[in-house]
């Protein structure tokens, strides 16, 4: 079999794939490709269209109701969600997929492979091919719940994974990136059908990345249209319960809940603080991922962002008057000041509680003499040649 894949700023530029292999079992998966006189590799898949099922008018009449969700969605626009859909069913669920991957990737480029769309040489027919990523391990076939342990390897009380020597690894201890980046995204985007498969891990040089890998089943409703429904479904008291809501859904023998000790990652906290702050300032990127993507779906495209800019804006406010959320933001944008490109939750434990605890102790926010103060300790802390200060970070990838 043979396909092509059309690059995203140039619409006629294609490049050849063949097929190579199966592809690992999966819903929508149709191959493994490879680049024709090349070595890159994608997995091909179809659109899933079950998932633009609760779009269509027969099911959006339950889901909306209200005057608050007269601003979003209308009787024309649930007609036109259903033309518009049913027009190019799998177009429309490559288009939701690729939104996704996209926003993902600007958040954190870690936490998604790269997506692009490809077609059947032969029928002209329209897949969607994440990159193919060969050291990635399911969630599910990583984590064992009874023996606490990722890869076989013990998880210890702080959330870490204590790995000997191995596949050219040197011992150590590593610990879980990305979670709290891929909890925030997906309560905004769509935690429908998150089990242990569509999710999972690669191992880094010195951390495990969490990467998201199946987006079939995200932007299949409007999920903040009612004001009532978003207290209820959409708020969190503390900043872990939206991972806890997003990743442990079902709690039964076959989806165990996640680590407790991961509940107790500052990393991951701030993790969520900084995606949150992050998306807040993103209007212009969100409304460039619609235009790319919806543009042949109009109707979609006005409800979807301003369903997103409202879920974003809801989330900003539960946790904006936090005092740990507003010291995170604080000390990042002092560290970017100087010219650090690392942030809170790159830092070690030690360090960044240390960070916190002089942040609460200086008051940096109350006078410019205190900022000054404040700014001159993170410098401090940040040069190598200071022989009583040590920092560790996790490098984003390696």
């Amino acid at each position: 079999m043979r396909f092509f894949k059309v690059s995203k700023k140039t619409v006629q530029k294609t490049t050849a794939y063949i097929r190579y292999s199966d592809a690992p079992e999966g819903n929508t998966v149709v191959c493994i490709a490879i680049k024709e006189n090349g070595e890159k590799k994608v997995l091909l898949k179809t659109g899933d269209i079950e998932g633009n099922e609760t779009l269509f008018s027969n099911t959006a009449n339950t889901l909306y109701s209200g005057a608050s969700a007269m601003e979003i969605y209308n009787a024309k626009d649930e007609e036109g969600f259903e033309d518009e859909i049913e027009r190019e069913e799998e177009k429309f669920a490559i288009s939701r997929e690729i939104f996704c991957a996209e926003l993902v990737r600007d958040v954190d480029p870690n936490c998604a492979p790269n997506y692009n769309r490809y077609y059947e040489a032969d029928t002209q027919k329209p897949l969607i091919g994440p990159d193919f990523i060969t050291n990635f391990q399911s969630w599910k076939s990583s984590y064992h719940y009874e023996n606490q342990t990722i890869l076989g390897f013990a998880i210890n009380t702080a959330g870490f994974i204590d790995f000997p020597s191995h596949a050219g690894f040197p011992a150590q201890r590593k610990r879980i990136r990305g979670l709290g980046v891929c909890a925030v995204l997906l309560a905004i985007l769509g935690k429908d059908d998150r089990g242990g498969e569509n999710w999972g891990l690669v191992e880094k040089y010195n951390h495990l990345q969490v990467v998201l890998i199946d987006f079939g089943r995200c932007l299949c409703r409007i999920m903040f249209a009612d004001e009532e429904k978003n207290q209820s479904e959409n708020s969190y008291k503390d900043p872990f319960d939206i991972v806890k809501t997003v990743f442990q859904q079902y709690d039964t023998s076959d989806e165990p809940p996640l680590p407790e000790s991961f509940f107790k990652s500052t990393h991951i906290k701030y993790e969520i603080f900084e995606t949150i702050e992050k998306l807040y300032g993103m209007s212009a990127t969100l409304e460039k991922r619609a235009d790319d993507n919806f543009k042949e779906f109009p109707r979609f495209k006005t409800a979807i962002l301003h369903d997103k800019r409202r879920g974003i804006e809801h989330l900003y406010h539960q946790f904006k008057n936090n005092k740990e959320y507003i010291a995170t933001q604080y000390i990042n944008k002092i560290i970017e000041k100087a010219g650090i490109s690392i942030k809170l939750s790159d830092l070690d434990s030690e360090t960044a509680t240390y960070l916190q605890s002089l942040y609460t102790y200086l008051k940096p926010f109350e006078t410019s003499i205190k900022h000054d103060l404040f700014f001159k300790h993170i410098m401090k802390i940040f040069n190598p040649e200071s022989p009583n200060e040590t920092l560790h970070t996790t490098p984003q990838s390696m």
